[in-house]
């Protein structure tokens, strides 16, 4: 270990058995997390994260059955802060134990969502804190029996934070940008808001068991996801097609929020060093490309956002996205779709 302030520049650190991405304030060092910000001190004893080559060895030996491979919750969180994975998402990957690190992609890919898998629904569906889903406090509603999907939409830059769950049709995938009918709020004091099949009200004292839940599938159920809070009050969604729901969505971070229009989140203004970094890089990158989510880009290469502006590829990631710096910051887009 060594303090914070001989670190020098770095994507990743680990400061007080956290992991997450050195910024300064007015010369006051943060720490932001996969769940938030937190103000760290030049004086702690802190060190770099590990190379994201160690972190892919990690989750493949994690993910290999009889590797006898564990790991510790910080280093855990270290692995997926590298990958930049959520720890569902890691924990989806090391459950389907092939040794594949990839993240599990469902039938369709929405922006900022994590894919949990596919649950029956017979015809209705349950909304419900997860330990009140045998009381008439429930929402229900009557849904199109088949194959439903399961996807928790996760805070943009905090991706361990949930910020909403929502369970498709696999014939109405097309539906799920839609806001749908309000179907009512959900009171939750577990933590946990879960949309299942109508069914699983026989299994209400299983889902009060007080024990660790993790977000995912419930078996063959439905899905469960943490609230941002604790507590609350949930607005819960429909889309419906002939007065069945096709799609169904409750919040899980205060008010109901459209699937692609993420929270604002506070953000520390970009170093004198990141500029001048971003300006020479893209200097000797020469003349701008347009940026595309269908090009392929490579480390190095200049693109022109029409939002954005222009900025420099710093970074190639998994799942075909792009880690590009701008001036006013580093954005994670897509390429090579």
């Amino acid at each position: 270990m060594t303090r914070l302030l001989d670190l020098g520049p770095s994507d990743r650190v680990v400061v007080r058995d956290q992991v997450g991405s050195l910024s300064r304030t007015r010369k006051k060092p943060h720490l932001t997390t996969s769940t938030g910000t937190i103000a760290v001190d030049d004086n702690d004893d802190a060190r770099h994260a590990m190379p994201r080559e160690r972190a892919l060895r990690w989750l493949r030996e994690l993910a290999t059955p009889g590797s006898g491979t564990t790991a510790d919750d910080l280093t855990r969180r270290e692995v997926a802060s590298m990958l930049r994975l959520s720890q569902r998402a890691m924990q989806l990957i090391i459950q389907r134990g092939t040794g594949d690190t990839d993240r599990i992609d469902g039938p369709e890919d929405f922006k900022d969502h994590d894919y949990m898998g596919a649950f029956e629904v017979g015809d209705q569906l349950v909304i419900a804190d997860r330990s009140h889903i045998g009381e008439t406090t429930a929402l229900a509603t009557p849904a199109q029996p088949g194959v439903w999907h399961a996807y928790i939409r996760h805070d943009p830059v905090h991706v361990d934070v949930s910020a909403a769950i929502f369970a498709v049709h696999e014939d109405h995938l097309t539906k799920a940008t839609q806001d749908g009918e309000p179907l009512g709020s959900v009171a939750v004091d577990s933590g946990s808001v879960v949309v299942v099949d109508g069914r699983a009200r026989k299994q209400a004292a299983m889902l009060k068991e007080d024990r660790a839940w993790a977000e995912g599938l419930i078996g063959e159920l439905g899905c469960l996801g943490s609230t941002a809070h604790g507590e609350g009050t949930f607005d819960a969604r429909a889309v419906l097609s002939e007065g069945l729901a096709v799609v169904v969505r409750a919040s899980l971070d205060g008010p109901d929020l459209a699937f692609f229009h993420p929270r604002a989140v506070a953000k520390a203004p970009p170093t004198k060093k990141y500029t001048a970094s971003v300006a020479k890089r893209m200097a000797a990158a020469g003349d701008a490309q347009d940026y595309s989510p269908k090009t392929k880009y490579a480390v190095g290469d200049r693109v022109m956002h029409p939002k954005f502006g222009d900025g420099v590829v710093n970074e190639l990631l998994p799942d075909n996205k792009v880690s590009i710096d701008f001036p006013d910051g580093p954005r994670t887009l897509v390429h090579g779709r």
